[in-house]
């Protein structure tokens, strides 16, 4: 049985649980004959749920089941589908830049070709210091120190 909105002509408007979508009930106010409405709420059925990213999809002949043409075509629609919402909404699109740089400075952060491109090379870091920039982060080691030799006298 489905739920379904109806209106009179008295000015009524109600919810139905029917079985059948061809019956309409009689008004609840005034007992008249009654037309159903196209619903407008939302359907409680389903979930939501984003296309998958070209990181989800598979890179190896193993990973597309040996050239499995449905699996493959399945998944061009899929990448087909989120292309089109990052086209729509381009916040939710993924960076595609290759990265350069990923040790180092860079290990938190990668480096990418876009950012690099634009010059954007130095990003600020969490540490604060007197000393101006640009510096390498890294310490020199302090020379081992050396013990007095003792000489046994007997």
């Amino acid at each position: 049985m489905r739920i379904y909105d109806y209106a009179c002509s008295c000015g009524a408007r109600f919810e139905a649980m029917v079985a059948n979508a061809d019956i309409t009930p009689a008004c609840v106010r005034c007992g008249g004959e009654t037309r159903r409405l196209v619903s407008a709420g939302a359907a409680l059925l389903g979930h939501a749920r984003l296309p998958a990213t070209a990181d989800a999809a598979p890179k190896s002949w193993e990973g597309t089941h040996k050239g499995n043409t449905e699996y493959i075509a399945k998944w061009r629609r899929e990448l087909d589908k989120r292309a089109e919402l990052e086209a729509r909404h381009p916040e939710l699109a993924e960076q595609r830049s290759p990265v350069v740089a990923h040790e180092g400075r860079y290990h938190s952060a990668p480096l990418t070709v876009d950012e690099l491109s634009r010059g954007a090379v130095h990003r600020p870091h969490a540490h604060t210091h007197p000393h101006p920039h640009p510096h390498p982060h890294t310490q020199p080691h302090p020379a081992p120190e050396s013990k007095p030799k003792t000489t046994e006298t007997g």
